[in-house]
């Protein structure tokens, strides 16, 4: 069971260890089958992604949120196998919340409660519960694209793009972490403002904080601004994709990881 006293390692064998056994258990098939069944069920459109949001606690008495769709692979779904999910578990620090996404290459990705309440924020969600926070979160973002500044560096930032926004964040290579700061939406960027926007400024101080040579400094945020108005452009004010599939978007050369 994942408790406050744990140290990175601990939570990583702690989460690593409880999914497997909840594999083995087949906790997920049934789950899945169950999905499957809701669609019929429900006469959902095959071509519909239809999230669903199921929770359970494992054996070893951690909550987990099991999310389904159809997968991005299935152009409709036909059979149980088009099923796309993704596993979440929590617990909470002596600092907050913390959010575990583990992934098939068995890295993970944390999130601190810091990015559900931002998120709720910028996205003006009238929702109470950090809990159901997260699970809209889940059920919103759809896949991730993650590219890292500096592939050979084990503790390199990162540039993140989920279907309404953009993640930042850093790696932390000694227990195979991928750790999102920080959530902000599409709706507040334009090109034009794309430097002033407080959001992005406070990205900027984050960048400030954690590129310590200046010369690095000022090249990575350069470049990001320069891939940002490649890959996208502004629509009535508005930052969209200029190929409008936010899936494929891939900001920096990244790869989409979940």
């Amino acid at each position: 069971m994942l408790i406050t006293t744990m140290t990175d390692e601990e939570v990583t064998k702690e989460v690593k260890t409880d999914y497997q056994e909840i594999w083995s258990k087949r906790t997920i098939d049934r789950l899945v089958e169950g999905y499957e069944k809701q669609r019929r069920k429900f006469k959902i459109a095959k071509t519909d992604e239809y999230p669903v949001v199921q929770e359970f606690k494992s054996h070893r008495k951690n909550p987990w949120i099991l999310i389904m769709r159809k997968s991005e692979k299935a152009e409709k779904y036909t059979k149980i196998g088009d099923t796309g999910f993704e596993l979440v578990t929590y617990y909470y620090t002596p600092k907050g919340l913390r959010v575990f996404s583990y992934l098939e290459d068995q890295s993970m990705v944390v999130y601190n409660g810091h990015v559900f309440t931002r998120y709720r924020m910028r996205m003006g969600l009238q929702i109470e519960s950090i809990i159901e926070v997260v699970k809209h979160f889940f059920k919103q973002t759809g896949n991730l694209v993650f590219d890292f500044y500096e592939e050979e560096n084990p503790d390199s930032m990162f540039m993140g793009l989920t279907k309404e926004g953009y993640l930042f964040g850093t790696k932390k290579a000694s227990v195979d972490w991928i750790i999102v700061k920080t959530f902000v939406n599409k709706e507040t960027a334009t090109l034009n403002q794309f430097e002033k926007e407080q959001d992005l400024q406070e990205m900027k101080q984050f960048f400030d904080v954690h590129i310590k040579a200046k010369e690095r400094r000022e090249v990575f945020y350069k470049d990001m601004l320069s891939l940002f108005r490649e890959k996208f452009i502004s629509v009535d004010g508005k930052v969209v994709p200029m190929d409008r599939n936010d899936n494929q978007i891939n900001l920096m050369g990244g790869g989409i990881v979940k």
